[in-house]
């Protein structure tokens, strides 16, 4: 009997790891691509941006790209736990 809710968990936890680590494989795949993207810009790009909002942009996009990845095993760990 005790055995079940164990096994449970562990499997719940081996899910979470195995998910994070998809997950953040992704976004540093993302974030990669982004960076080697601005590396192969030319001189001019760069002359005419502004460096903040460069950062900004970089930043939110791959913030918001990382925002869906993580709330399906949050919110389902949520529900199965409860």
């Amino acid at each position: 009997m005790v055995l079940v809710p164990v096994g449970q968990r562990l499997v719940g936890v081996f899910q979470r790891y195995v998910s994070s680590q998809i997950g953040e494989g992704i976004i540093y795949d993302l974030r990669r691509a982004v960076f080697d993207h601005l590396q192969r810009q030319s001189l001019r790009f760069f002359t005419n941006s502004k460096t903040g909002e460069l950062m900004a942009r970089v930043n939110n996009d791959v913030v918001g790209a990382q925002a869906p990845s993580r709330t399906p095993s949050r919110a389902s760990s949520r529900i199965r736990w409860r």
